[in-house]
């Protein structure tokens, strides 16, 4: 039988000698004529991010940004023994828990406030302090409010504010509402939906998925016409 190997698998197959990787960049390359100064301030009480940046441009930096600087002190704290929850999000920790998911973290931009626990509150007011994030939140929190009131004056000032939004997929999502808008303004003022329609098709998947394959026709048949408490 003839084996066919792609070219990293022939290459260490046909050496004769293990193939030493090569090095690579060194970790905080830039950061490295700078370390031992570093080391020196932090030890003195100087852990500022903006403190440190302002000083090395002075010592000569090449850096455009803060991120060496940032994960350098990050590092630090983590090897203090810091919590990894107040190292990367600033906030206070005292029952080491675990850091939200993305998916947690995107339903607190989109859940009522109310609906919110104290620690969802502080993750979002963290969360916020970013200006994109806070923008996002705003827009998500006004179309949540013009959806439960209804209100087509609200959705004509929500698609003129997400039209010119920074955010690319909130432009794109105000568009492709534009591109439908009489569905969507009736969708929004009347009281009818097609969620029973919706609710049965997904029933009757579920059914089929279940047991296609296992089951006669008559049988899927009986389940798929069968209600709850009938006789």
């Amino acid at each position: 039988m003839q084996l066919i190997f792609n070219r990293p698998v022939r290459t260490y197959y046909q050496a004769e000698t293990f193939p030493e990787r090569s090095s690579g960049r060194t970790p905080h390359s830039l950061l490295k004529p700078h370390l031992d100064y570093l080391e020196m301030r932090y030890i003195q009480g100087y852990t500022t991010a903006a403190t440190l940046f302002a000083e090395l441009l002075a010592r000569g930096y090449q850096g455009k940004t803060r991120t060496p600087l940032n994960r350098w002190l990050k590092a630090k704290r983590l090897l203090a023994g810091e919590d990894p929850v107040a190292v990367y999000t600033d906030l206070p920790v005292t029952n080491h828990a675990s850091l939200p998911s993305s998916y947690r973290l995107s339903w607190l931009l989109v859940l009522s406030p109310e609906r919110l626990d104290d620690e969802g509150r502080r993750f979002l007011a963290h969360l916020c302090k970013d200006a994109l994030i806070a923008h996002l939140y705003h827009l998500a929190q006004a179309f949540r409010h013009l959806l439960h009131v209804r209100s087509l004056s609200l959705l004509d000032i929500w698609l003129d504010e997400a039209r010119v939004s920074p955010l690319a997929p909130v432009r794109t999502f105000a568009a492709s509402l534009r591109d439908d808008l009489a569905a969507i303004r009736a969708a929004v003022s009347l009281p009818w939906s097609n969620g029973q329609t919706e609710g049965q098709v997904n029933r009757i998947k579920f059914i089929k998925r279940q047991m296609f394959g296992r089951a006669s026709f008559d049988l899927l048949r009986r389940k798929v016409l069968y209600q709850p408490g009938s006789t």
